[in-house]
């Protein structure tokens, strides 16, 4: 037996991280598998899934997997795409959604438990657009909250915005139809005498001059639109038959020939423009004098010039699609004698008002009269596109950032602050010069990252004038999934690129998953786009999960805590969010054994236990004890482990030694201090004496083992249940020259 004053206790060491390389320091694991860190700085097995909405009559169990929703218990469908949460309305409205097969639902709290209930409520189905249902692969829909709603982005299909209560199509994808312009039927300019008084009064308009009969808006009275100018002398007369001016002409007004357009534009209720529509025929006016001939009377008229101007109409005038509130019209000023081609808006009031949001505030009407002189038109258009569907989203600088534009994959457009279906004209971006696909946005400290596979941008705002920039930042580095993308509680931010992980700290982009190069070989390149992932803010993770071995589904999740990485492999997640209030539940819509669903992460209810989820391992897999020192071998006697007590079954320890995984030794070791073992759920009494509440206590435990003159060692501690483990130290003697012939 070998001389215990010999022995030299090496530790504790406290592993927390895991990495893949050969040599790594004593503190460092090589695998460390469904094991989470916990506030007290310890490592605890990976509990639950627990299904979010549980089923009715079954004590909570998980509710069954289907296509269709049933009215007291969801059935979730088996292809599940995204998962959002967010608060709006100042934090007092919750909502929660999810997209399952072919249709968007919102949840409706716990009303499922009342009679005929359910807990999800279609939002938007089959019956509103197409949504596919295959299973290529394709990037998870995206949701955008905004201080007024969600933006939903779901992958080959137009965008939507929910404020809560409505869900509608985002902005406008059509341009509405040119309205028709009323006013004169006049077939040109030319002035003559023997038509003085009727000239310009054959169709909708008729001036006010004595003797017509109106047939305009008695409201409006004189009319208001209309170049007019002073006569000035009798030489203005010269296009009079008789080039003799009127009696008493005195300076007689003329109606100046002009012509006038216009076009119309749809606002919906959240403030979203439609495409300016096309242009109207022309309106036009001939010129006339402002007298007029009686002839019963055989005298001229009066020669007020007010009483030639005139009022038109707009007709035809199109109206917009669900959710269009107003239209708002607008014309051109007299383009013969303004100098000008813009369109203006038609204002709905003499005087300016905060409540005129539009010209026609509503959606029924389509003719409107127009008496508004062009020196009351001031406020010109703004010109938005027709929005394509788009694949990828982000908020940043007040704005909505739209991206991976159908027939554009690398255009990036920013929509008007507050109206975020809005996108103007020659306001499009594109980051890359070669027009690569957009793979990413995600809001960074000093701009908006914006990701090609393999290049990375960032576009800020002109400091010096209106408009945005894009600078480059990497042409190595890209993001291949934009669902990855998160911001780190250090404020660092994180995506996943082809080869790993990346953070970008508002200076440089690092590589921060050097420890995955072997893990990462099992990676399915192919289904590298659909990653998810999620910030924990209670236990200050990023949860990244991505699909291996040839698989459809993100079956493995790496855990980065800032420091290092961890696997699990509790759920299979199509995608996952954080919920935003108190309770910061990590939600996953996914698969947990063979039911699909909406899970709580990190919960455990006794009511959902599968025999997945009640056998599923967790382990440490410790490093190769003093590889650094593997040229001296050594003798292993003992392994103490600390841990925090739990459950009465057993934790299993297995022994490898010189770089074999030949497992060597194994050892079961309780989860729990025998000597004084705490009450246990299920088998405790009630009010007995011994089952107070009290805090779990940590205990260490002696394992022995042999491992004789080895270069180095590993330790497999791995058990199903809930373990907590702290650390562990070993006992070993060291091998001197001599006495023994040790092998080269």
């Amino acid at each position: 037996m070998a001389d215990p004053r010999r022995r030299v206790r090496v530790g504790p060491f406290h592993v927390r991280v895991a990495s893949g390389k050969l040599f790594l320091p004593d503190d460092v694991a090589s695998r460390i598998e469904n094991m989470c860190p916990t506030e007290e700085g310890t490592l605890r097995s990976v509990v639950g899934p627990a299904p979010y909405v549980p089923i009715i009559g079954s004590h909570g169990g998980a509710p069954p997997s289907a296509a269709v929703p049933n009215a007291a218990t969801p059935e979730y469908g088996t292809t599940m795409r995204g998962i959002f949460h967010c608060l709006l309305k100042e934090g007092q409205r919750e909502v929660l959604l999810l997209h399952t097969v072919d249709q968007i639902w919102t949840f409706q709290g716990w009303n499922h438990r009342a009679v005929g209930g359910s807990a999800w409520k279609e939002l938007i189905g089959r019956t509103e657009l197409y949504l596919p249902t295959d299973n290529r692969v394709r990037f998870p829909t995206q949701f955008v909250a905004t201080p007024t709603g969600v933006v939903i982005v779901p992958q080959d299909a137009r965008a939507y915005f929910y404020d809560g209560e409505v869900a509608l199509p985002l902005g406008f994808s059509e341009r509405p139809g040119a309205p028709v312009g009323l006013g004169p039927e006049s077939g040109g300019y030319a002035y003559s005498e023997a038509a003085a008084g009727w000239v310009n009064n054959q169709g909708y308009a008729h001036d006010a001059l004595g003797g017509m009969t109106s047939a305009m808006s008695l409201e409006f009275k004189l009319g208001r639109i209309g170049t007019t100018v002073q006569s000035g002398g009798s030489t203005d007369w010269s296009e009079s038959l008789d080039s003799t001016p009127p009696p008493g002409d005195g300076g007689a007004g003329w109606l100046e020939p002009g012509t006038w357009r216009y076009a119309v534009q749809f606002i919906d209720q959240w403030g979203n423009l439609s495409p300016l529509s096309g242009e109207s025929k022309e309106v036009r006016v001939q010129r006339q004098p402002s007298y007029w001939f009686n002839s019963s009377a055989g005298a001229y008229g009066p020669t007020v010039v007010d009483r030639v101007r005139k009022q038109f109409a707009c007709t035809s005038i199109a109206t917009g699609p669900l959710g269009t509130v107003g239209r708002i019209l607008y014309r051109t000023k007299d383009l013969i004698n303004s100098g000008s081609t813009d369109f203006y808006e038609v204002p709905l009031n003499a005087t300016e008002s905060a409540d005129a949001f539009a010209t026609m505030p509503d959606n029924v009407s389509t003719v409107y009269p127009d008496n508004i002189p062009d020196f009351w038109l001031v406020r010109k258009p703004v010109r938005p596109v027709m929005l394509r569907p788009f694949k990828i989203a982000a908020l940043s600088f007040g704005r909505l950032w739209a991206a991976n534009f159908d027939g554009s994959p690398g255009m990036v457009r920013p929509s008007m602050i507050g109206r975020w279906g809005t996108f103007l004209e020659n306001e499009e971006i594109f980051p890359d010069p070669e027009g690569g696909e957009i793979t990413g946005l995600l809001t960074a400290a000093n701009g908006l990252l914006v990701f090609t596979e393999t290049s990375t941008y960032r576009i800020e705002p002109y400091y010096d004038g209106e408009g945005f920039r894009s600078m480059s930042v990497s042409q190595t580095v890209g993001c291949d999934s934009p669902s990855s993308t998160q911001t780190l509680p250090d404020g660092r931010s994180i995506w996943k690129g082809r080869d790993g992980f990346y953070a970008y700290d508002g200076t440089a982009i690092k590589s921060v998953s050097h420890d995955l190069s072997v893990p990462w070989k099992r990676h399915n390149a192919a289904r590298a786009k659909q990653a998810v992932s999620a910030v924990d803010p209670t236990a200050g993770v990023y949860r990244c999960w991505v699909a291996i071995d040839g698989g459809r589904e993100n079956t493995r999740c790496y855990e980065y805590d800032g420091l290092g990485w961890r696997i699990r492999t509790d759920v299979a997640a199509s995608s996952v969010c954080t919920t935003k209030d108190h309770r910061k539940y990590m939600l996953a819509a996914g698969k947990s054994d063979t039911n699909y669903g909406v899970w709580i992460l990190d919960h455990q209810v006794k009511s959902y236990e599968p025999s997945t989820v009640l056998d599923r391992a967790a382990r440490v897999e410790t490093a190769w004890i003093s590889a650094a020192t593997s040229q001296t071998r050594k003798t292993t006697y003992q392994v103490r482990l600390w841990l925090i007590e739990h459950g009465s079954s057993n934790l299993t320890v297995q022994v490898q030694r010189d770089w074999r995984n030949t497992v060597l030794e194994t050892h079961e070791v309780p989860k729990n201090p025998t000597d004084d073992a705490p009450p246990f759920w299920g088998t405790a009494v009630l009010d007995a004496s011994d089952t107070t509440w009290r805090k779990r206590r940590p205990y260490w435990r002696k394992v022995q083992i042999y491992v004789p003159s080895a270069e180095v060692f590993k330790l497999v501690i791995k058990g199903s249940g809930r373990w907590e483990f702290v650390g562990f130290q070993v006992e070993e003697a060291q091998h001197h020259v001599g006495g023994s012939r040790t092998p080269p």
